[in-house]
């Protein structure tokens, strides 16, 4: 009796001030005097923190205190490339919005600011310029990124707005989360950070359209902007990156742009996807993976099964074969090349993944973090300080270490095949001497030299002389090497002539003549002609031999000259 009594007094007491509650916003909303309270209360934009699906933030959209502006931005609901809707409420169950509430008929002053400081840049016409607009106590202030630079994670993540433009086409002008990008280079005391930004659905944009500045166009949430380090060798990261795309290695992809942050113009820097689990899923199509992040501790319990039944079984010849069902060993030739061409003093970084929803998917590995290529980081404790740029490290970074001590587990893995696999060592040179003829020949690596010339004269910079010189001299150093380290006869020239306009196929490499390569005496090379759109080409002469057929394979013996002689 007493019980119910308590709780009808309970009741009673709930329905009393849900009515006095109703009655004041009914008095908020409409009483005369209430206007000017109403005006003041009135903002432009409204954290996400403060407005949410909760009663509070209920009560601020019906008193008209916030309202979302028509095509300001896309509203937080939508889908990549979804038809633009109205009827899309900044309330709805378990969603929250920020950028997008802004007072009716105004424009964001943040965000029209973004726009105004890339209207201040160079070139108008082409390439890709970006500003960012935040609190500057969000950069160094008390709570700021730089001045936390050691904090990570979502609790570091600020508000800001981004507007991008390629050419005179608007890219993207949103809100967006600021967070601090990179390793060492997050410390304070440099002039100049990279930033990570984030399109969330809180903040009225949850997708970044890329297919402007990027060829492997992807619809990203996470854009990263690189400033460009070391200052010394500026490009490193960017040139190694395209060098390591050149030989077969999955990359990142970089787009230069001129960067503005809070108005202030930081110069060239980098556009790039944010390598994490999300974005590989989103680039293959897959929709889970195991994911692999190479940062000295190997953590992946997929990936650490998966190697120990290979190392579990040390009685058992590791081959090509084998290892082949669970890694995909031609990436990992290829990976192991970039490395030791590039000269790359820190190369276990990177990713590893592989389909978890497909039994028979491998390890693949994607690169990143170059920048210790074309430098000899470590030139005060190598044995000759004074040796030239291009004779740094190569084949000695994968090699030198005793194959007991090594850590790396995918090193380990490629080391032993080269003792238990009998065939592997002939495959990796034969892999290692084709990549040096045509995908990485002297004048493509001169071209991609001058290409990032053009790009650093737009804003007053020079690229590091040495690196031209380090593509020109690299080659012949690294056939040295192949010789010192695999015991091979001494590398002969194989020059092929003809005419300009005509194509050959070389060791199946579609090449353009003239075309000068060089091979380690007793290898074979394939050469054939009258393939493709050039059916009924030409005989071939080799050495003053002509032989009748458009395919012949040539056992390198000396120096060998071969002729294209027309139909």
């Amino acid at each position: 009796m007493l019980a119910n009594t308590l709780l009808n007094k309970k009741n009673l007491f709930l329905i009393v001030v849900l009515v006095l509650f109703a009655i004041l916003c009914m008095v908020v909303q409409f009483h005369p005097y209430m206007t000017k309270s109403l005006e003041l209360l009135r903002v432009g934009h409204v954290p996400s923190e403060l407005l949410s699906y909760n009663k509070l933030g209920e009560l601020f959209h019906s008193l008209g205190l916030v309202k979302v502006v028509p095509n300001q931005s896309d509203r937080y609901k939508q889908e990549y490339d979804a038809a633009e809707s109205d009827e899309l409420g900044p309330f709805q169950k378990r969603r929250q919005i920020s950028g997008a509430l802004l007072e009716s008929g105004e424009k964001h002053q943040m965000m029209d600011a973004a726009m105004q400081h890339i209207a201040t840049r160079k070139n108008r016409t082409a390439g890709v310029a970006i500003s960012v607009v935040t609190e500057p106590g969000n950069i160094r202030g008390e709570q700021g990124v730089i001045t936390n630079y050691q904090k990570r994670g979502r609790n570091w993540e600020r508000l800001g707005y981004v507007a991008i433009e390629k050419g005179d086409h608007l890219v993207a002008n949103s809100a967006v989360g600021i967070r601090l990008h990179g390793g060492e280079s997050r410390d304070p005391s440099l002039k100049k950070h990279s930033y990570r930004l984030y399109f969330r659905k809180i903040y009225g944009n949850q997708w970044l359209d890329t297919s402007s500045f990027f060829n492997d166009a992807d619809a990203l949430r996470t854009l990263v902007v690189h400033v460009d380090i070391p200052e010394n060798w500026p490009l490193n990261n960017v040139i190694a990156n395209r060098i390591y795309s050149m030989i077969g290695v999955p990359t990142i992809e970089y787009s230069q742009a001129e960067f503005f942050l809070n108005g202030k113009n930081q110069g060239l820097y980098w556009l790039s996807q944010h390598l994490s689990e999300k974005y590989l899923k989103a680039k293959y199509g897959l929709s889970n993976i195991h994911y692999q992040r190479y940062r000295g501790q190997e953590k992946n319990p997929v990936y650490r099964e998966d190697i120990s039944m290979l190392e579990s079984e040390a009685f058992i010849p590791l081959t090509y074969e084998k290892l082949g069902e669970i890694v995909d060993v031609e990436g990992m030739i290829d990976y192991f090349i970039a490395v030791t061409f590039s000269g790359n003093t820190d190369w276990n970084q990177g990713v590893g993944f592989k389909d978890a929803d497909d039994p028979s998917s491998r390890w693949k590995w994607v690169a990143w973090d170059l920048d210790h290529s074309f430098i000899d980081w470590y030139v005060k404790r190598s044995r000759n300080p004074n040796r030239k740029v291009w004779q740094q490290d190569g084949l000695g970074l994968i090699f030198d270490t005793r194959l007991h001590k090594v850590r790396s587990k995918r090193q380990r893995l490629f080391r032993r095949l080269f003792v238990e696999d009998p065939t592997f060592q002939q495959r990796f040179v034969e892999r290692y001497v084709n990549t040096l003829n045509h995908d990485l020949r002297v004048e493509k690596l001169v071209q991609l030299y001058e290409e990032y010339v053009k790009i650093t004269a737009d804003y007053n910079m020079e690229i590091n002389p040495q690196l031209l010189a380090f593509f020109k001299n690299r080659h012949p150093h690294m056939r040295w090497e192949l010789q010192q380290y695999f015991k091979l006869p001494k590398f002969q020239k194989l020059t092929i002539s003809g005419d300009a306009s005509q194509k050959i196929s070389i060791n199946g490499y579609m090449e353009k003549l003239p075309f000068v390569g060089h091979y380690p005496k007793g290898m074979k090379v394939t050469v054939e002609t009258g393939i493709g759109e050039q059916q009924g080409g030409g005989k071939l002469v080799v050495d003053g031999t002509l032989h009748d057929k458009q395919k012949i394979v040539i056992t390198i013996a000396k120096h060998t000259t071969v002729g294209l002689q027309n139909p």
